[in-house]
Protein backbone atom coordinates (compact mmCIF):
# COMPACT_ATOMS: atom_id res chain seq x y z
CA UNK A 1 0.00 0.00 0.00
CA UNK A 2 1.00 3.54 -0.82
CA UNK A 3 2.03 6.04 1.45
CA UNK A 4 -0.67 8.35 0.34
CA UNK A 5 -3.14 5.75 0.49
CA UNK A 6 -2.28 4.81 4.11
CA UNK A 7 -2.08 8.42 5.03
CA UNK A 8 -5.76 8.57 3.11
CA UNK A 9 -7.04 5.61 5.38
CA UNK A 10 -6.13 6.42 8.52
CA UNK A 11 -6.99 10.33 8.06
CA UNK A 12 -10.46 8.73 7.30
CA UNK A 13 -10.80 6.43 10.36
CA UNK A 14 -9.28 9.11 12.45
CA UNK A 15 -12.16 11.63 11.28
CA UNK A 16 -14.89 8.85 11.45
CA UNK A 17 -13.90 8.20 14.89
CA UNK A 18 -14.28 11.34 16.12
CA UNK A 19 -17.54 12.67 14.25
CA UNK A 20 -20.94 10.88 15.52
CA UNK A 21 -24.39 11.56 14.66
CA UNK A 22 -26.12 13.23 17.81
CA UNK A 23 -29.76 11.20 18.11
CA UNK A 24 -32.86 13.17 18.04
CA UNK A 25 -34.91 12.09 20.61
CA UNK A 26 -38.70 13.24 21.13
CA UNK A 27 -40.09 13.98 24.79
CA UNK A 28 -43.60 15.07 26.13
CA UNK A 29 -43.69 16.88 29.38
CA UNK A 30 -46.40 18.81 31.54
CA UNK A 31 -46.62 22.99 30.99
CA UNK A 32 -42.80 24.53 31.05
CA UNK A 33 -43.17 25.81 34.60
CA UNK A 34 -44.50 22.71 36.16
CA UNK A 35 -41.86 20.42 37.65
CA UNK A 36 -42.37 17.82 35.01
CA UNK A 37 -41.76 20.79 32.36
CA UNK A 38 -38.37 21.86 34.40
CA UNK A 39 -37.60 18.79 34.52
CA UNK A 40 -37.21 17.59 31.05
CA UNK A 41 -36.02 20.86 29.39
CA UNK A 42 -32.91 20.72 31.65
CA UNK A 43 -32.54 17.39 30.57
CA UNK A 44 -33.00 18.46 26.99
CA UNK A 45 -30.48 21.47 27.49
CA UNK A 46 -27.56 19.29 29.22
CA UNK A 47 -28.65 16.34 26.85
CA UNK A 48 -28.10 18.66 23.83
CA UNK A 49 -24.54 20.66 25.70
CA UNK A 50 -22.88 17.17 26.45
CA UNK A 51 -23.82 16.06 22.59
CA UNK A 52 -25.46 12.99 23.52
CA UNK A 53 -28.84 13.65 21.62
CA UNK A 54 -31.24 16.46 20.70
CA UNK A 55 -34.74 16.51 22.53
CA UNK A 56 -37.41 17.72 20.94
CA UNK A 57 -39.59 18.78 23.76
CA UNK A 58 -43.50 18.75 23.52
CA UNK A 59 -44.59 20.82 26.58
CA UNK A 60 -48.68 21.18 27.92
CA UNK A 61 -49.14 17.29 27.16
CA UNK A 62 -51.52 15.84 29.23
CA UNK A 63 -48.90 13.36 31.06
CA UNK A 64 -51.77 9.91 31.19
CA UNK A 65 -51.41 10.32 27.39
CA UNK A 66 -47.91 10.88 27.24
CA UNK A 67 -47.32 7.43 29.44
CA UNK A 68 -49.21 5.28 26.85
CA UNK A 69 -47.35 7.48 23.77
CA UNK A 70 -43.58 6.13 25.24
CA UNK A 71 -44.69 2.45 26.00
CA UNK A 72 -46.63 2.36 22.45
CA UNK A 73 -43.54 3.68 20.53
CA UNK A 74 -44.78 6.58 20.06
CA UNK A 75 -42.41 9.28 22.20
CA UNK A 76 -38.95 8.30 23.15
CA UNK A 77 -39.41 10.03 26.82
CA UNK A 78 -42.03 11.79 29.46
CA UNK A 79 -42.23 13.07 32.31
CA UNK A 80 -45.04 11.04 34.60
CA UNK A 81 -45.57 10.55 38.04
CA UNK A 82 -44.69 7.04 39.06
CA UNK A 83 -47.80 6.23 39.65
CA UNK A 84 -49.23 6.36 35.67
CA UNK A 85 -46.96 3.15 35.21
CA UNK A 86 -48.34 0.96 37.67
CA UNK A 87 -51.85 2.30 36.59
CA UNK A 88 -50.89 1.33 33.07
CA UNK A 89 -49.31 -2.25 34.32
CA UNK A 90 -52.83 -2.84 35.94
CA UNK A 91 -55.39 -1.49 33.29
CA UNK A 92 -57.05 0.59 35.78
CA UNK A 93 -57.79 4.46 35.81
CA UNK A 94 -57.33 6.40 32.90
CA UNK A 95 -56.02 2.67 31.28
CA UNK A 96 -59.12 1.25 32.12
CA UNK A 97 -60.09 0.96 28.49
CA UNK A 98 -56.54 -1.26 27.73
CA UNK A 99 -57.40 -3.74 30.23
CA UNK A 100 -54.95 -5.97 32.75
CA UNK A 101 -53.42 -7.75 30.04
CA UNK A 102 -52.67 -4.92 26.91
CA UNK A 103 -51.81 -2.66 29.88
CA UNK A 104 -49.28 -5.30 31.80
CA UNK A 105 -47.96 -5.93 28.06
CA UNK A 106 -47.54 -2.17 27.15
CA UNK A 107 -46.04 -1.15 31.43
CA UNK A 108 -42.98 -3.65 29.99
CA UNK A 109 -41.91 -0.91 27.50
CA UNK A 110 -41.75 1.38 30.12
CA UNK A 111 -38.18 2.72 32.50
CA UNK A 112 -37.29 5.42 34.88
CA UNK A 113 -34.62 7.40 33.66
CA UNK A 114 -34.57 9.61 36.94
CA UNK A 115 -36.45 10.75 40.13
CA UNK A 116 -37.25 14.22 41.45
CA UNK A 117 -38.39 15.55 44.11
CA UNK A 118 -41.73 18.15 43.58
CA UNK A 119 -41.35 19.82 46.62
CA UNK A 120 -37.64 20.47 45.81
CA UNK A 121 -38.41 22.21 42.90
CA UNK A 122 -41.45 23.78 43.90
CA UNK A 123 -39.83 26.26 45.87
Amino acid sequence: MSKKLLAAVVASLCVGATAHAQSILSAETAAPNTTPGISIIALSEAAAKEGVADIQVAAGQTLTNSVQNVAEGKTDIAAAPFILPFLLSRGVGPYASLGAEDGAALAQNIAALYTYRVSVQGL
